[in-house]
């Protein structure tokens, strides 16, 4: 095993790195109803009716995206099979609503015995600001 780790160690700075990425989002709501009536004979359309229901205002956000990336991980035939890889991102939303979008991402690939790999994963992603729990997103679970 100590033959195999010595083959894939690299060095740091070929696999850290620190990304910045920004962009604009328009996000647009709409509710309706659709109404239908078919017959039980012969499956024929009856009755449609579409009715238009309130919706909240668009939201337009701008953001700025900044992250610490570092991967050692090396791939098999599907995925990975040996090493470690984590994100840390900070997302601040800013525009209609204002909050910071929160990524931690660990990942740690293990090889016990060639050729079966353990993987394991630990996550979290938060929304966090003023505006952080606002019922027009969908819900984090």
């Amino acid at each position: 095993m100590s033959v195999l780790r010595r083959d894939f160690v690299r060095d740091p700075g070929q696999v850290q790195r620190f990304e910045l990425w920004g962009g604009f989002r328009a996000i647009d709501f709409q509710n309706e109803v659709r109404s239908r009536m078919y017959s039980e004979l012969d499956g024929t359309l009856l009755f449609y009716d579409k009715q238009n229901l309130p919706a909240p205002d668009t939201l337009y956000l701008g953001y700025v995206n900044a992250a610490m990336v570092y991967d050692t991980s090396m791939f098999g035939a599907t995925a990975p099979i040996l090493g470690q890889s984590y994100i840390l991102q900070a997302s601040p939303y800013t525009g209609s609503l204002k909050y910071v979008g929160v990524l931690a991402d660990y990942r740690r690939y293990l090889m016990p015995v060639r050729p079966f790999t353990l993987a394991f994963r630990l996550m979290h992603y938060g929304r966090y600001g003023l505006d952080d729990s606002q019922n027009r997103f969908y819900p984090i679970f």
